[in-house]
């Protein structure tokens, strides 16, 4: 494999932009809801799932560039990711077990009206979210009350499909991605071309620079595709019903074809638009390298988080004090813990290879 360069400085900064933009939309859209905060910012609902897919791409791009320009090794890839999973995974299981269970016994009336927590299948849905298959075919499992790790049942397997793509060769490559496939279903399915599209975008990304008019053409267009995307397709719109297996026709399926295509082509434009060096101040660099370090975790770690604060605090939920607390002080908390957990990532690593050692060692 050639040698590639590593992103450039400013698409790295914007992806990270971005990436904790998504990720505090989605926070924004459950802090929204009527449950938490009486329906503050309910607005943000409808671009919640158009969030997530933001980030199927943004990974697709990510890992195709690490692949390209750093991890060439099939162990190296495999250990970066288990280690880049596993060290948000197992604080986000912890923290939605002791809160739902903590904040039940306080006030369990409120959990009776948390979306999709089901007390009596935690343990089934704890063993398949370790497993990775709470989405796999026809489930819908999630460890406790934490509605966001749906995501994860995806995200995996698409990290092992894009394994056997990128270092498996000839018919063993086929059999590897097949058998992802048959292990996830049709929903996993349905939703690889969203993460592909970043994929696409960062080998659309090698190619010659494009005049600057086209770049930026291409970095606007995702605006222009959500103007159209409100006035039209969005009146038929139900969240989140692709993941209820309903066939290829569910109209829901395209909505999240659209915004991949759309924001694969961004990434491409914002690649190649000639940006000016400097153009931020330092202190604003370092404080977007922050937040984007806190992104995996302000998105696994705050729904049970935002649940419990409004199952425990004594105002109600459309309460200056109960909103300041769950909407501002919150997520601050989540990100200072995100980011003390972002920095054990190479614990986890030395802990899978020392794993692995001892195994083949044997």
């Amino acid at each position: 494999m050639t040698e590639e360069r590593a992103l450039p400085p400013s698409l790295s900064l914007y992806l990270d932009a971005v990436r904790f933009t998504a990720a505090l939309v989605v926070f924004i859209s459950h802090f929204g809801t009527r449950l938490i905060s009486g329906g503050l910012l309910y607005q943000f609902d409808w671009f919640s799932p158009a969030a997530v897919d933001v980030f199927f791409v943004l990974s697709g791009f990510i890992i195709a560039s690490a692949v390209a320009t750093r991890e060439h090794q099939p162990l190296d890839y495999a250990t970066r990711r288990a280690a880049r999973i596993i060290s948000v995974m197992i604080p986000a299981m912890v923290l939605s077990a002791v809160l739902d269970n903590l904040g039940g016994v306080i006030n369990p009336d409120f959990y009776l009206k948390v979306p999709s927590f089901e007390p009596a299948s935690q343990l089934t849905g704890y063993l398949a979210s370790m497993l990775f298959l709470n989405q796999a075919w026809f489930f819908a499992f999630q460890p406790g009350s934490n509605g966001p790790y749906w995501s994860i049942g995806f995200e995996v397997w698409y990290y092992v499909f894009f394994g056997f793509a990128a270092f498996a060769r000839g018919k063993w490559a086929w059999a590897g991605m097949a058998g992802v496939m048959l292990l996830g279903g049709p929903k996993l399915l349905l939703l690889l071309p969203v993460w592909f599209a970043g994929v696409l975008a960062w080998r659309c990304c090698r190619g010659p620079a494009p005049p600057q008019w086209l770049a930026w053409g291409l970095a606007l267009l995702p605006f222009v595709c959500l103007v159209l995307w409100r006035g039209w397709i969005v009146r038929s719109w139900e969240p989140y019903r692709v993941y209820g297996w309903e066939g290829p026709a569910n109209p829901g399926v395209y909505n999240h074809y659209l915004v991949g295509l759309a924001f694969a082509v961004h990434f491409v434009g914002v690649r190649w638009v000639n940006w000016p060096s400097g153009i931020l101040p330092a202190w604003l660099v370092r404080a977007i390298r922050w937040l984007a370090a806190g992104t995996f975790g302000l998105y696994l770690f705050h729904y049970p988080l935002v649940h419990f604060l409004a199952a425990v605090l004594p105002w109600p939920p459309a309460s200056l004090l109960s909103r300041v607390a769950i909407g501002l002080v919150a997520p601050i908390l989540i990100l200072v813990l995100a980011n003390w957990v972002e920095r054990h990532k190479v614990f986890w690593r030395r802990v899978i290879l020392g794993a692995l050692h001892r195994v083949t060692a044997r």
